[in-house]
């Protein structure tokens, strides 16, 4: 069975508890390492703005089959700009794009070579034990 590496950029005060406990079903990944570096610096705005100082921003790297994936359908729905950029230049055509289908939109929730061909986003099923999950 092919797998899928995926990125997960966080702070390291969640990733030592990831590392020990595992990602929960329904967690974010991508395969496109500078939109992880990107997430990894929107965590740390959520830690500097709960506890009023920076942590180090880390990034895991998981393995996993595509069958235990799923497509994240607000990354479709709020396109971040790395990554709409691709397709167009702003938030108005990306919707454009979606309802012409000059974007290509997933058929459904197991649709997810289109989900990583567009916006490179995708979810987790189940959860993933801490034993497949290393740090970059």
């Amino acid at each position: 069975m092919a797998t899928i590496s995926l990125f997960h950029g966080t702070t390291q005060t969640h990733a030592e508890k990831i590392l020990k406990e595992g990602f929960r079903p329904n967690t974010c990944f991508t395969t496109d390492e500078s939109l992880a570096e990107y997430f990894a610096e929107c965590a740390n705005d959520v830690h500097q703005d709960e506890h009023g100082e920076r942590d180090n921003e880390v990034i895991l790297v998981v393995s996993l089959p595509q069958e235990q994936l799923k497509v994240d359908w607000p990354a479709f729905e709020e396109p971040i700009s790395i990554f709409r950029n691709e397709w167009v230049d702003s938030d108005e055509e990306w919707s454009e794009g979606m309802e012409d289908g000059s974007i290509p939109t997933p058929a459904n929730d197991d649709d997810v070579s289109v989900a990583l061909e567009v916006t490179t986003c995708v979810r987790c099923k189940d959860a993933v034990p801490a034993e497949n999950i290393s740090e970059q």
